[in-house]
């Protein structure tokens, strides 16, 4: 389990291991972490941390524990999610001056957005299903 934590004063993320029932910090880049998600192989967290050029999307490997920011902006990049394949990973950004829904991999794949209309698009899911 990953979860958010201010116990060091900032937001950081933080692993919970259940069958040692022990917690480690996971976050170490920026100044402001959150939305944490998990890959459903347990292999790796995604997580947005805010820098001084706006909110990336970083990857830490909880294999070796390096984190990797995957994403360089302009604007925000926040709320990450995996894809069900634990392939894409997905999350908004405002980098065009709406917030809408892009696409990157583990291996920091310029983001595609994804057309979901003109309006802004933010929160996402995703299921194996669609």
């Amino acid at each position: 389990m990953v979860y958010v934590s201010s116990r060091y004063g900032n937001p950081n993320i933080f692993l919970y291991d259940f069958k040692t029932k022990q917690t480690k910090r996971i976050s170490y880049l920026g100044k402001y972490n959150t939305n944490p998600c998990i890959s459903g192989d347990g292999k790796f967290v995604v997580y947005s941390t805010l820098t001084e050029k706006g909110h990336r999307i970083v990857l830490c490997d909880l294999t070796n524990m390096e984190e990797h920011i995957l994403t360089h902006g302009p604007g925000n990049d926040e709320h990450p999610v995996w894809g069900p394949d634990d392939f894409f990973i997905a999350f908004c950004s405002n980098r065009t001056g709406k917030y809408k829904i892009y696409l990157t991999t583990k291996a920091a794949t310029p983001p595609r957005v994804v057309d979901t209309g003109k309006e802004e698009t933010t929160a996402v899911a995703w299921s194996k299903e669609f």
